[in-house]
């Protein structure tokens, strides 16, 4: 605003100074007494030549001076003169084109500073992310949590936003908070407990396992519920329970990349089947399984015995027997509460509870 009041001072300036000769009065005619004056000059350099008071080229030099200005006279005498009102007009007209060019001369070079910064503008905001990231919107929704903790969809949706972040001890404890305010909501449950899952590299603990429980007799056809108690039969040994249902999610209508999640994993049970040991084999892993058991019930003060004999149970399907067998170290240990709490620890990771 300041610079075009700038301009139009300028400008009115520039026209007061082109449009002034045609609003004075100029006397554009010389008058009689100046051509007359001219005219005595030259009868006097012809006197004076005449009686020799200068020579002829000096006279002459003169001469054509005083005939240049007497013509200039007469030059201004024959051009058309205007009225007070035609200057006027005059005036205003020069004064108008004045103004004008000057106006469209600044519009035509400043006006493109204006567009090269409404582009760059734009640019810059279509350079920028047009919606926040997930983290962001995680951050967000914490920093808002924190001001209305009841949000039950808030905190949901924070659990979903730490699960895609891989956060999962924040997307567990933002499920716990939403469980709480909605103890009814199976998937819930069945959420908190794929992100403990996920935090334990996929290893089904106690507590995820309890989640699972919880969802599934809420909602029986909680689908992620199902599919992680696969992956827990799995991990105990039962690769039969683990196909039953997964193949049962699959004749159920299961599409897209859930569909081929299952897929893989049945195939990765087949694969693991068609790696077992040849019969001939497989007595004779029994057979040193069944010695390690027998050494054990001589000396049953090895812990780590106790522990290989657990896994090979598990890894053999034999939980019936690892069971009997935790049950023995057990007793074995009754007396060594660190010890025996290290069993537990190793037959909880090989899938006994």
């Amino acid at each position: 605003m300041i610079l075009w009041l700038v301009l139009t001072a300028m400008t009115s300036i520039a026209a007061v100074f082109v449009a002034a000769p045609f609003l004075r009065d100029w006397e554009t005619q010389a008058p009689p007494r100046e051509r007359d004056v001219f005219l005595d000059q030259l009868r006097e350099i012809e006197l004076e030549r005449s009686r020799g008071d200068i020579d002829a080229s000096s006279a002459e030099a003169a001469a054509n001076e005083v005939r240049r200005r007497l013509l200039a006279a007469r030059i201004n005498d024959s051009l058309p003169q205007l009225s007070a009102k035609e200057r006027a007009f005059a005036a205003i007209g020069v004064a108008g084109v004045v103004a004008l060019g000057s106006v469209g001369l600044f519009a035509l070079t400043s006006g493109q500073a204006p567009m090269a910064r409404d582009e760059r503008e734009i640019a810059a905001v279509q350079s920028e992310p047009q919606t926040p990231s997930v983290e962001e919107m995680a951050r967000r929704l914490e920093r808002r949590l924190k001001d209305d903790p009841a949000d039950v969809a808030g905190w949901r949706t924070l659990g979903w936003a730490r699960l895609q972040t891989n956060a999962y001890r924040d997307a567990a404890a933002a499920y716990a908070k939403a469980i709480e305010l909605q103890p009814d909501a199976a998937d819930a449950y069945s959420a908190r407990a794929e992100a403990l899952i996920r935090a334990s590299q996929d290893k089904v603990s106690e507590e995820a396992r309890s989640a699972l429980d919880a969802a599934l007799a809420r909602d029986p056809k909680d689908a992620r519920a199902r599919y992680w108690l696969g992956v827990a039969s799995m991990q105990k040994g039962d690769r039969n329970g683990a196909r039953d249902i997964w193949r049962d999610l699959l004749s159920e209508g299961a599409e897209g990349d859930f569909a081929a999640e299952l897929k893989r994993r049945m195939s990765s049970l087949d694969g693991d089947a068609a790696s077992q040991p040849r019969n001939d084999e497989s007595a004779m892993i029994h057979s040193m399984v069944d010695g390690l058991e027998r050494r054990l019930s001589a000396s049953p003060a090895d812990a780590q015995g106790w522990i290989r004999l657990i896994k090979s149970r598990m890894v053999l399907g034999e939980r019936d027997k690892a069971q009997d067998a935790l049950e023995r170290a057990r007793r074995s240990f009754a007396t060594d509460a660190e010890i025996r709490q290290q069993i537990e620890d190793e037959a909880k990771e090989a899938g006994l509870r």
